[in-house]
């Protein structure tokens, strides 16, 4: 997927972004769900219109899934296309699974 970051398009704007490569991606939505974390509610709200809103422990749990995926061997050196850095890592790495579970202890 194109990351675009903090900037803002407008409608009529034509863009033009090629694909970010897995590493990116997957550092872009990690430093994100790190950003957000501490300004979420813990729990969910008592009243029923709020029901819906996102949790410290569903930014955290989503964290975690991600590096999860990250460091399975679907994407940790068993990429399906080794020289395209847009599927996956090309190498294996273990310490991708030391992130992993890192973050599924966070909360």
């Amino acid at each position: 997927m194109p990351l675009l970051g903090n900037k803002v398009y407008n409608v009529n704007d034509v863009i033009s972004l090629p694909r970010s490569n897995f590493s990116d991606c997957i550092t872009y939505i990690v430093n994100e769900l790190d950003a957000i974390k501490d300004s979420l509610i813990t729990a969910p709200l008592a009243n029923p219109n709020d029901n819906y809103r996102i949790t410290k422990g569903t930014a955290l749990a989503l964290r975690a899934r991600v590096l999860l995926y990250a460091a399975s061997p679907l994407f940790n050196g068993g990429n399906i296309n080794a020289a395209n850095p847009l599927t996956g890592y090309a190498s294996y790495d273990v310490n991708r699974w030391t992130l992993a579970a890192n973050a599924a202890r966070m909360w």
